[in-house]
């Protein structure tokens, strides 16, 4: 297989798979042969899934191909971001001391003042310290899924706007639910009316997107991240244009605050 690439991997963005695909061609050339890319290119596959299954069953030794593609994904520098909707002044805490894990009881003064401003707050106003206690710190019995003390990122951009925007239109989920459950589509709307959609992007160490990617373990092959990638890159192989990418959702859950070092843009988009 014939292919011009760096000698260290770059930065893997895995929207932009024709930058970074190169390169890990490069550092799997034993294990990808011309007969596996002919395999690729002749079945002419429409689900990105497909294509990387088709891969792992091209090439003898599955395992061997996932664990060089998770030891090269652990060497390099990994693009994820995160969607949200913001005033000036809460981006700018983000730009100067990062992402913050959630702190539910933080998020009353917020919400309380963005949904004050419907008809109908002195009738469920007495409700709101009560939901924020249950899906926050009494998630787990009171039937919520867990955001408390967590932050999360998504390795796509693309995904994060053309196939899960609610972050972009609404803001934090966690604001986004106790508005809903108390006002229904009215509380989610006037969370709407407040700040801009924004976009951080950041470039984090491969192993600590891996280790984000999972967890909850790694007893399922392939793990998170090296499945995507793994996708995008059989996708590639397959010739296919960067043009159109397919939505790739692959969440990045930390129990720590994401550093403003690590923190590389941020941008306002339209949703």
């Amino acid at each position: 297989m014939s292919l011009h690439i760096a000698s260290q991997p770059p930065l893997l963005d895995i929207d932009r798979y024709g930058a970074w695909c190169p390169a890990l061609g490069e550092a799997i050339d034993d294990l990808v042969t011309p007969s596996v890319v002919d395999t690729l290119r002749a079945a002419k596959l429409g689900s990105i899934s497909e294509m990387g299954s088709l891969l792992c069953v091209a090439i003898d030794n599955s395992a061997t191909l996932l664990r060089r593609i998770e030891e090269w994904i652990a060497a390099a520098t990994v693009v994820a971001y995160h969607g949200t909707r913001l005033t000036d002044t809460e981006a700018g805490a983000i730009i100067s001391k990062g992402l913050k894990v959630l702190k539910a009881s933080d998020r009353e003064l917020r919400i309380r003042e963005v949904l004050s401003a419907h008809s109908r707050w002195a009738e469920v106003e007495g409700r709101l310290p009560g939901l924020i206690e249950a899906a926050g710190p009494s998630w787990a019995t009171k039937g919520y899924g867990k955001r408390e003390g967590q932050v999360h990122l998504t390795l796509s951009r693309a995904a994060l706007i053309g196939s899960f925007n609610h972050y972009l239109v609404e803001g934090s989920e966690f604001d986004s639910n106790i508005a809903m459950t108390l006002l229904g589509q009215d509380g989610r709307d006037l969370l709407h009316k407040v700040g801009a959609a924004r976009i951080f992007k950041f470039e984090l160490p491969g192993r600590a997107a891996l280790h984000a990617a999972n967890p909850y373990g790694t007893a399922r092959q392939p793990i998170n991240g090296v499945r995507e990638i793994s996708n995008m890159f059989a996708r590639w192989l397959s010739g296919a244009l960067e043009t159109d990418p397919p939505y790739v959702d692959c969440g990045l859950q930390f129990e720590h605050d994401v550093p403003a070092e690590w923190l590389a843009g941020v941008e306002e988009v339209d949703v």
